[in-house]
């Protein structure tokens, strides 16, 4: 009996199966896409309704016990314990990486967005980092303020970067220094100790040198922090601010050099701010409390245009009012420029934080003072915009 004489398939039948496979991967990999972003769309909502529960409880406890609303810069520690210290609750999934934000027990630190800006934060995540302790403040004009890591306003430097840029006559008060970051690579790379390095301060005058002030951060293995000062020309008036209360910790004067200070805790959880004698390991007590963590979110900042301009920043109540959004800081304001290429590094006119969705049609999750959430295109609430500020952003 003859046995059955099988087929093989011929090498233009297999090529031809695989291309059918590659082309249904084709057409299955938008919706998959598109799919995905609807999953991080969603829970970065749920994020932002946690986060406006947590608010609505602390504010009737602190009225219940008689004490003012938490005021804006210090928003994230002052929500932590309402989230059963769920700080990924902080963190919008649609993001590339961490913003800026101070490193939590657990955490490798904090950092930016986008990996242009990445910072490392603290490299000890058992210690407070210096974002943790204290912000910069702009104070005239403005008030705005910028968390002390690597984002939009401050570029994070090696020791090795700092001085390379130095050398090649950038960082100083040259008009040629003016826009650093088209003229020099500003990546943050670690040098030979990741536990030195520069925090270079654009306070927003126009010119990008990065140079208005210039922080050498040391970080020692017991939490202790030294910091010495460099401010260049600037006519705007900047300090150092308590992350917890804003209340002023150093005024930053233009034109001076080798300000040298040591920022630590103090056993009662107060920031210690004393003088630096320039010894490693050497330091120095001041009031206040640390505690915040990384977030992807910025909430609004409404003191800016109100009578009392240096009163704390409290959220507003304002119904229709913008609470939190998808932000590059964890302050946002109606005076940031949104079409900045510190914020818009592609260049194609959206702001990169605009992370839900995909090409022009991308979206910013905004979380608004009546507790709703909605998926806003940036025109539609831009700041710059006179008559979008006064709808969204002012009390």
């Amino acid at each position: 009996m003859d046995r059955p004489r099988f087929r093989a398939f011929t090498l233009v039948e297999l090529l031809v199966v695989i291309l059918v496979i590659c082309l249904l991967i084709a057409l299955l990999m938008p919706a998959l896409g598109s799919a995905r972003d609807m999953v991080m769309q969603t829970q970065c909502a749920n994020n932002l309704n946690r986060l406006w529960q947590a608010i609505c409880v602390c504010r009737d406890e602190r009225a219940a016990d008689a004490k003012p609303d938490f005021v804006v810069p210090q928003w994230t520690g002052a929500l932590l314990a309402y989230l059963e210290n769920q700080s990924s609750i902080y963190i919008c999934p649609a993001a590339d990486a961490v913003l800026q934000g101070g490193a939590g027990a657990g955490s490798s630190g904090g950092g930016s967005y986008d990996s242009g800006f990445s910072g490392s934060g603290n490299t000890g995540a058992s210690q407070p980092s210096l974002s943790d302790m204290a912000e910069l403040e702009t104070v005239s004009p403005g008030p705005y303020v910028c968390l002390l890591d690597a984002g939009p306003w401050i570029i994070k430097f090696s020791d090795e970067q700092y001085q390379d840029a130095r050398s090649k006559g950038l960082l100083n008060n040259d008009a040629s220094a003016d826009f650093i970051r088209g003229k020099y690579d500003c990546t943050y790379k670690p040098g030979a100790n990741p536990h030195v390095y520069w925090l270079c301060y654009e306070d927003q005058g126009g010119d990008d040198d990065y140079k208005d002030v210039m922080i050498q951060v040391t970080e020692e293995s017991d939490g202790t922090i030294h910091l010495r000062i460099s401010c260049g020309w600037t006519s705007h008036t900047n300090i150092l601010i308590s992350k917890t209360d804003g209340h002023k910790l150093l005024d930053l004067l233009p034109n001076t050099d080798g300000l040298q200070w040591t920022f630590r805790t103090a056993d009662n959880g107060g920031v210690v701010v004393t003088p630096w004698d320039g010894t490693p390991g050497s330091g120095g007590s001041s009031a206040g409390s640390v505690g915040s963590a990384a977030t992807n979110y910025g909430m609004n900042d409404s003191r800016l245009k109100s009578a009392a301009t240096n009163a704390p920043a409290r959220l507003t109540t304002s119904p229709g009012r913008i609470a939190l959004l998808d932000y590059p800081i964890h302050v946002a304001d109606s005076t940031d420029n949104w079409s900045h290429p510190s914020v818009d590094l592609d260049g194609d006119g959206i702001p990169d934080f605009a992370r839900h969705g995909r090409g022009p049609e991308r979206k910013i999750n905004v979380l608004f003072t009546d507790g709703s959430v909605q998926a806003m295109r940036p025109e539609d609430i831009d700041p710059q915009l006179p008559s979008t500020e006064l709808k969204y952003w002012l009390p």
